[in-house]
């Protein structure tokens, strides 16, 4: 009898604390009332201070990854990365930034960069994501790749990871033109990168060599992608244009990937032609170097396929005004939507105590499709 009295009364003190924990949510402010800096979500990692979580993120550093461990490279491109392991690194974070500006530029799309990343057996592929058909769509995801990887790098070979890749100033050159771009470093880039990411095109058919085109015209756009850094006059505060031969390869992937993402609306499509290269359907003409090919039109993305691993849009949020960018019009492809209520709680106001944020409540209305 005494083990049910006590469960009895467990039960009932947990009652009274989730209702009390309730009603002092339900006590909490807005947070515009409150809040004088970001919104955070209270219980998250990033709830605590900035320098604590930048310290746990130092501590919690993954080890060095292993050519063994990786999953998705092919016989052609695991003998590249035992003799260059140094490049691993580099190449991950390529391909990581790659996919992550793919979906920040796709993501109001109906397509929104969603490929097949596991093998049969439900391993997570790290490189050779699968995209099957040959839509501007995934011409657009081969060329922010090897544009990404590119771009990695060279970042790597600037602050000297790689051996065999050298950014130091020459003989002759001055400091001043070395701060400011590291030709070798690039052109060692370009051609590692180039390297790379062709061993995975062996075959000689038209999509081998349809990626092989994309590949080539992301890795081309980061090469021809550099801008003149700009020299300021402290007395007048006139900024002019350096007249020097060499620039600067943006430190941020984010420049190069608008570009990229732009070139998916004029992607041409091509055929392989009687000669074994390819050609644009409609004049004949070998494509442009400047421009992405593909070899099917895009379909409609709006339900489920398997088969390229494409969920559709059903449950993606949307947007209800029909001009926007992801409106529900669009996204939910004449299905409706339904609109729910999301009640949250964040912590904001780091800078006054950052180890007791002010806690406030804001409820947002969200719009999915059907």
């Amino acid at each position: 009898m005494r083990p049910v009295i006590t469960a009895l009364l467990a039960g009932l003190s947990l009652a009274v604390c989730a209702r009390c924990a309730a009603a002092r949510g339900d006590r909490l402010q807005g947070c515009q009332q409150v809040c004088q800096d970001s919104l955070v979500p209270c219980g998250s990692t990033a709830s605590s201070s900035p320098s604590s979580s930048v310290s746990s993120n130092l501590r919690r550093r993954p080890s060095a990854p292993s050519c063994r461990r990786v999953q998705g490279l092919t016989r052609r491109q695991r003998v590249f990365c035992r003799r260059h392991p140094d490049m691993l690194s580099a190449l991950l974070d390529g391909v990581r930034r790659g996919t992550k500006e793919c979906r920040r530029r796709f993501r109001h799309d109906r397509w929104n960069c969603q490929a097949l990343t596991e093998t049969a057996g439900g391993r997570r592929l790290d490189f050779g994501h699968v995209l099957v058909k040959g839509t501007p769509e995934t011409a657009v995801w081969y060329a922010l790749h090897s544009a990404a990887i590119t771009h990695a790098l060279y970042r790597a070979c600037r602050r000297g990871e790689l051996r065999a890749c050298s950014c130091g100033p020459r003989r002759g050159h001055s400091l001043e033109r070395w701060k400011w771009g590291c030709q070798r470093g690039l052109k060692f880039s370009v051609k590692k990168a180039r390297k790379f990411v062709n061993s995975r095109e062996v075959e000689q058919d038209a999509r081998s060599k349809m990626n092989v085109h994309n590949n080539k015209v992301g890795i081309r756009l980061v090469s021809r992608h550099w801008r003149r850094p700009a020299r300021c006059q402290l007395v007048s505060g006139i900024c002019v244009s350096s007249s020097a031969r060499w620039r600067q390869v943006p430190h941020s992937f984010s420049a190069i990937g608008l570009r990229l993402a732009a070139e998916r609306d004029r992607s041409v499509l091509v055929a392989l032609g009687p000669d074994g290269q390819l050609r644009e359907v409609a004049t004949g003409k070998r494509p442009s170097r400047r421009r992405l090919v593909h070899l099917e039109p895009s379909p409609g993305y709006c339900e489920p396929d398997p088969e390229t691993g494409f969920s559709g849009t059903a449950g993606r949020p949307c947007r209800k005004n029909s001009s926007a960018a992801g409106s529900c019009e669009d996204l939910c492809c004449g299905r409706g939507n339904s609109t729910r209520i999301v009640r949250q709680v964040f912590c904001c106001n780091f800078h006054t105590n950052s180890a007791s944020p002010s806690r406030c409540r804001q409820q947002t209305r969200v719009r999915q499709c059907n």
